[in-house]
């Protein structure tokens, strides 16, 4: 289960890498566009949709499993952390439920979107082209996978790891 869990944080930090790459290329992207178009008066071709259909999935997608693990997500448990501790367990078991089945819903409608995208070979016109883009759906499964992996992962191990924040409180308190 730990090699799985490196696996996974591994999986989770390259897509954290690679959202931040798409979110780069976009703002190069539309910077360049906007320059064209008001000082060249020649817009980037496809900007708009390569933007909308390509860079902003995989910028998304590809950081939700970070976003998860990070615990960038809200939580539920807030309100909960002054009940007795059978309360609080029953409550950590339902949002853990919740997750898993959110999570699981969302990676197979993914992956039903994505087989239709490559069954009707979708794409998205670009200024008269018609660019294929059906490959980029296969984001969209892998990153809500990586996330369903991550909910079991982090609720297994939730009782057995140290956080960050613990660490970094231990490390003040030694100084």
């Amino acid at each position: 289960m730990q090699k799985l869990d490196r696996i996974v944080r591994l999986i989770a930090k390259a897509g954290a890498i690679f959202a931040g790459l798409c979110v780069v290329a976009m703002m190069f992207l539309v910077t360049f566009d906007v320059l064209g178009r008001q000082l060249f008066a020649s817009p980037i071709k496809g900007a708009y949709a390569i933007t909308q259909n390509i860079l902003m999935p995989c910028s998304f997608f590809t950081a939700l499993p970070m976003c998860y693990l990070a615990g960038i997500l809200p939580k539920v448990e807030g309100p909960l952390k002054r009940a007795s501790g059978k309360i609080r367990n029953v409550n950590t078991i339902i949002v853990m439920l919740f997750e898993l089945i959110m999570f699981g819903l969302m990676f197979f409608g993914g992956f039903n979107y994505t087989r239709i995208g490559f069954m009707d070979k979708l794409g998205v016109d670009m200024d008269g082209t018609v660019v294929r883009i059906y490959p980029m759906y296969l984001i969209i499964p892998i990153g809500f996978g990586i996330t369903f992996l991550a909910v079991i992962l982090v609720n297994l191990y939730k009782g057995n790891q140290v956080t960050d924040n613990e660490v970094s409180n231990k490390d003040e308190a030694s100084l």
